[in-house]
């Protein structure tokens, strides 16, 4: 056993007097009381919710002064668990308003101009070497018709690969 022989002779020599090891770690800072207290908060806000911090809030506005983690295991002894919500709003009033301006900016856009619009990355290299400031391209499988139309922009290498491609008509 890791123990160390002080330690193994302090809790003999409680034994041996108080036939008691019961009392063992650090007092606790908080009384019943105060524990019930952080229980009927939960209980209270159980539709709304409500989180550590702020039963922490309300608890310091009634003289109980404890740290954030001392709330959390209260909680837990007291049988609650902590989950996070399992959905969230998709998009905020301020997304909304964005988007729509975006819309609106672009009604009267050339669309037929757009060939990929999302953001997945495709890899079309098989095999990219760099000698000095020169890029190697070894295109093999890939269309004529599509490789005439992408232009690297060599400008913009790193460690061999190309950060930037653009695809024109």
């Amino acid at each position: 056993m890791k123990c160390h022989k002080t330690t193994v002779k302090r809790w003999l020599e409680r034994w041996t007097e108080t036939k008691d090891l019961s009392d063992r770690g650090r007092p606790r800072v908080t009384t019943a009381e105060d524990d019930q207290l952080i229980v009927d908060l939960v209980q209270q806000d159980v539709d709304e919710g409500i989180t550590s911090k702020q039963i922490q809030q309300e608890l310091q506005h009634q003289g109980v002064n404890i740290s954030l983690h001392t709330v959390q295991h209260r909680l837990v002894e007291a049988g609650f668990s902590y989950s996070r919500p399992l959905s969230k709003p998709l998009l905020s009033e301020q997304h909304r308003r964005y988007r729509l301006l975006w819309v609106q900016s672009m009604k009267n856009y050339d669309w037929n101009k757009i060939i990929i619009s999302d953001e997945t990355t495709v890899r079309l290299i098989l095999s990219e070497n760099i000698f000095g400031n020169d890029l190697v391209n070894e295109w093999n499988d890939l269309p004529a018709q599509l490789a005439s139309k992408l232009v690297w922009n060599n400008n913009k290498v790193d460690q061999g690969r190309v950060k930037y491609l653009s695809l024109h008509n």
